[in-house]
């Protein structure tokens, strides 16, 4: 009758060793599907609107992957905890590529306008001159007003631009009638010139003189994949 007792116990002992290897193989797939989602925080950089701290924690971005193969498209949520303290409760959010040099094209930034708490974004990473390569993308939330006190420009704005966007320029739509229809941020562009179509004071052309500026710095490793070739 003993004997069964510890047959019995033996038996249970093999039983929850079992569930024990199982549960941990369990946790290390679980861990291994999950490392590489990145999150970021979103710091306040500047503010002389709203009234919060330097280096506030503003929200979060969160991103998967981290690394992988040129071309991979990445899935992003932003986050932003504090839209209730910004104009309409919406904001400016943009994804920028910080290291320009590192892609074999220049790469446009994801640009939007953030009216929920929560923002879902995707973007395929680009083509890159070697590999292995680290690209860093920055989540840029921002809002700026000028000298005259107003934050939007006397350019056509695009559809859905906040206020205070520097985005809201429209010097590089192809009517524009500046002598080189270049934008402003090219090296060439002739806003300085006599000819500036921008005459109007409220022109943002300008420095602006009140920023809000915050951002989250997020990494992808390109170790996968093709270099880029040729001209």
């Amino acid at each position: 009758m003993r004997w069964r007792i510890y047959f019995f116990l033996l038996a249970l002992a093999v039983v929850a060793a079992a569930i024990v290897v199982y549960l941990g193989c369990s946790a290390d797939s679980t861990s291994s599907s999950n490392n590489n989602t990145v999150t970021v925080n979103i710091t306040v950089l500047r503010d002389d609107l709203f009234g919060l701290n330097l280096n506030q924690v503003i929200g979060q971005a969160q991103f998967n992957p981290a690394s992988g193969d040129v071309g991979v498209n990445v899935q992003g949520q932003v986050y932003l905890a504090t839209l209730s303290r910004f104009p309409n409760q919406q904001i400016n959010v943009a994804i920028e590529l910080e290291n320009q040099d590192a892609a074999r094209q220049p790469w446009t930034a994801i640009q939007w306008v953030q009216q929920g708490n929560l923002e879902n974004t995707n973007f395929p990473i680009p083509l890159v001159e070697t590999i292995p390569t680290l690209l860093n993308f920055r989540v840029h939330v921002y809002y700026y007003q000028y000298a005259n006190g107003t934050t939007s420009d006397d350019d056509s704005s695009p559809i859905g631009a906040v206020e205070g966007s520097p985005v809201a320029d429209d010097d590089a739509s192809p009517t524009d009638d500046d002598d080189d229809n270049d934008d402003d941020a090219s090296p060439a562009d002739d806003d300085a010139s006599p000819a500036d179509d921008d005459s109007s004071p409220a022109d943002d052309d300008s420095s602006p003189s009140k920023v809000f500026d915050a951002e989250g710095v997020f990494l992808f490793l390109v170790n996968r994949g093709q270099p880029s070739t040729g001209n």
